[in-house]
């Protein structure tokens, strides 16, 4: 388990992290200088977010034999409008109903930290092809 992390404007990398570690950094995520994260298997296995506690977005890649799907998560939304989130990097720009939160990151994390994926009920719009 590899995780990569901007602290104080700054990449640091930790090998075999522990949950806790991972949530910590979670929870004092914000949009200037420790706005973004990935924790990765593999090149090819990974969630990673970006943004800040309140707003964020949260994307995932899971390989299929020698591919890759990539996706970025969000929820189940009537009114789906085109929406901005902050990071030390600049504005990433979203789908409404794909700014999540605190709460959303550290389920996912959880999850992909236990099982490798993602739960069904956060919604996967498809991006692969823009790698």
């Amino acid at each position: 388990m590899h995780f990569q992390a901007e602290i104080d404007n700054h990449v640091i990398e930790e090998v075999n992290v522990d949950l806790e570690f991972i949530i910590d950094f979670l929870k004092q995520m914000n949009h200037e200088i420790s706005s973004f994260c990935t924790l990765s298997y593999d090149d090819y296995n990974y969630v990673q977010c970006a943004g800040s506690i309140e707003k964020m977005t949260i994307e995932y890649r899971k390989s299929s034999g020698n591919s890759f799907e990539h996706s970025v998560l969000g929820t189940e939304s009537s009114a789906i409008i085109d929406a901005t989130i902050k990071y030390s990097g600049g504005e990433i720009i979203l789908k409404s109903n794909e700014i999540l939160n605190l709460d959303d990151a550290i389920e996912v994390f959880t999850t992909f930290y236990k099982t490798q994926s993602v739960l069904d009920k956060y919604k996967k719009r498809d991006i692969t092809s823009i790698f």
